[in-house]
């Protein structure tokens, strides 16, 4: 924790992106590692009588485990780097391609439209005005367009089910209460330690799992990488 947080305000103070180096980061661990091996010594070299060949055993025989609990938090912080370097890459498609759509009027479309029970009546939703999808109790609201309103409907459905009603390839499901349709997404959102989609701009806040996350941007990743191949 100590060399990541040296190597960010080091990066700070030259006002430089940080992209960790595993080298330059053993380097300063072993430097922080004895310092404060060298602090301890003396502190107890104050208090008690002890041997001056203490030091050197109790620093070979932790260094291990301190050099494995620095790896593994190294670790976990670059790959959140990556996902955010990720998310900010996206974002900037997401704009380019929104822009595009709203100049083009261009939108997915889906020759199977997802039908609903409403008070007895069977409607037909066009997949491409479809939102996204929440779990609320033992029912599903289902958010759409209609005459450029946001509109929701509650059916008595499974998400397993409207699902495999969906088209592939357009919806995604980004948490085990919620599919959002790619089509309608705006961005991505990082918030304390949480994720979220956005939709229709800012109106929507779809959170997405951390067992998922990995999966939607994969995903977006691909279908956006398809859009610029497209254009």
């Amino acid at each position: 924790m100590l060399v990541w947080l040296f190597a960010v305000l080091s990066s700070k103070w030259r006002r430089k992106s940080f992209q960790p180096c595993y080298w330059h980061a053993f380097l300063l661990f072993l430097a922080v590692y004895t310092l404060s091996l060298g602090i301890l010594y003396c502190i107890k070299e104050l208090v008690y009588d002890i041997q001056k060949a203490w030091f050197w055993r109790y620093y070979w025989r932790h260094l291990p485990y301190a050099l494995l609990g620095s790896g593994v938090f190294l670790r976990l912080r670059h790959k959140n780097a990556l996902i955010e370097n990720l998310i900010e890459q996206l974002n900037i498609k997401f704009e380019e391609i929104q822009q595009q759509d709203r100049e083009n009027g261009c939108r997915h479309e889906s020759d199977v439209p997802f039908r609903i029970v409403v008070s007895g009546l069977t409607k037909q939703l066009a997949p491409s005005a479809i939102t996204h999808i929440t779990v609320c109790g033992h029912y599903l609201d289902v958010y759409y367009q209609e005459a450029q309103d946001n509109e929701r409907v509650c059916i008595r459905k499974s998400l397993n089910e409207a699902m495999e009603a969906l088209p592939t390839g357009m919806f995604l499901q980004t948490h085990r209460s919620h599919i959002v349709n790619s089509g309608h997404i705006s961005g991505l959102l990082k918030k304390d330690r949480r994720y979220f989609v956005k939709l229709c701009g800012d109106r929507f806040l779809i959170p997405i799992s951390r067992s998922n996350l990995s999966h939607v941007l994969s995903f977006l990743e691909n279908q956006l990488g398809g859009s610029d191949r497209a254009r």
